[in-house]
Order: structure tokens, then C-alpha cells, then sequence
């Protein structure tokens, strides 16, 4: 996303004629007075209201319901991004997009992805299932080294190569070895 810092993006949702206008910084997307834009991101309401999950901004971009224009490296970027986003980056997006409805987030709280301490071979086919996976490893680090342990260990056999999973497991590894 560095190609993005500075950059004004235009988030225009087209069918109520709203628009807002952002640039990208070292905090990440922030409101801006600036109005020469570089790239805009279109769509309609019904669609923005549902962002916060992965599939339907797939499904949007791929349906042309979201449309990434401008400048061709800066949407390219843009709607790479669209496609990589992972489970924290969306609440973060969907949390912002509903502030700038001037609304709170109605969504109903989704039940988490997996039952983390009951995973079968099956759950691991599924990317999102992994990074959910990898995620919650991630937030357990600090409360229950074994169990971050063991879901690095699982979402690695699904991702050997995966340089922020083998450096955890490493990490873990090397942590559990100094307690005992």
C-alpha cells in the first residue's frame, strides 16, 4: 500500500450521492479536506452496509457492484488490497464506513468461524479458516502459549512457507522451552 501514501481516494456510495474523501498515511486511511482525488471507490448503500465480509466484497468486485477507478497502478493496488483483506482489517473498514454514516454498527455479532479447541482436517481447506486460525493463535499468545501453539502448528501444516506462522511457531517454541 505504500504506492497509496498521499494518495486522496473518493469513497462515493452512489445512490444516496454521499461522498467522502480519504488519504493513506502512516495510520492508514484518514478523512482529508482534499479533494484532488487519485482513485475512487464506487458502489451503492445495500452493498456498503455489508462489507464487513470478505465474500461479499469479492462477489461486489467481481459483479462490478464495487468499482475501483483512477489512476490504473493506484485502483490496482487498491482492489488488490480489496481482495487480501483479513478479518481485522474488515471490522476496522466496516467500524469506519459506519462512522461515516454517522451510525453504529448494527451488524449482528458473527459467531466465530471455528470452535477453536474442537478444529478437524476439513476446517483447514478453507483459507479464511486458517487465518482465523493463525489469528486466534496470534490473540492467545500472551494468555495461553500452549494453545497459540498448537493452532500455529495446525494453520502451518496448511501453509509450511508461510513466513509469519513459522517465525510464531519458532517464537512459541522457543518461549515454552525457556518455562519449563
Amino acid at each position: 500500500m505504500g504506492n497509496l501514501k498521499g494518495q486522496v481516494v473518493k469513497l462515493n456510495v452512489t445512490d444516496i450521492k454521499k461522498s467522502w474523501f480519504v488519504s493513506y498515511g502512516d495510520a492508514g486511511f484518514e478523512a482529508t479536506k482534499l479533494r484532488k482525488v487519485s482513485a475512487e471507490i464506487k458502489t451503492k448503500l445495500n452493498v456498503a452496509m455489508s462489507l464487513n465480509d470478505k465474500q461479499v466484497i469479492i462477489n461486489a468486485l467481481k459483479n462490478d457492484e464495487l468499482q475501483v477507478t483512477g489512476e490504473p497502478n493506484l485502483a490496482e493496488a487498491i482492489t488488490n488490497s480489496l481482495y487480501a483483506l483479513d478479518e481485522k482489517r474488515l471490522e476496522s473498514i466496516s467500524n469506519h464506513l459506519f462512522s461515516f454514516f454517522n451510525i453504529k454498527n448494527k451488524q449482528p455479532q458473527k459467531a466465530p468461524r471455528l470452535d477453536i479447541h474442537n478444529i478437524k482436517d476439513s476446517d483447514l481447506t478453507d483459507p479464511l479458516n486458517v487465518d482465523f486460525i493463525r489469528d486466534e493463535a496470534m490473540r492467545l499468545e500472551s494468555t495461553d502459549l500452549k494453545k497459540a501453539l498448537q493452532l500455529m502448528l495446525l494453520a502451518q501444516k496448511v501453509r509450511p512457507n508461510g513466513k509469519v506462522i513459522n517465525n510464531k511457531v519458532k517464537t512459541y517454541q522457543a518461549k515454552l522451552a525457556t518455562t519449563n
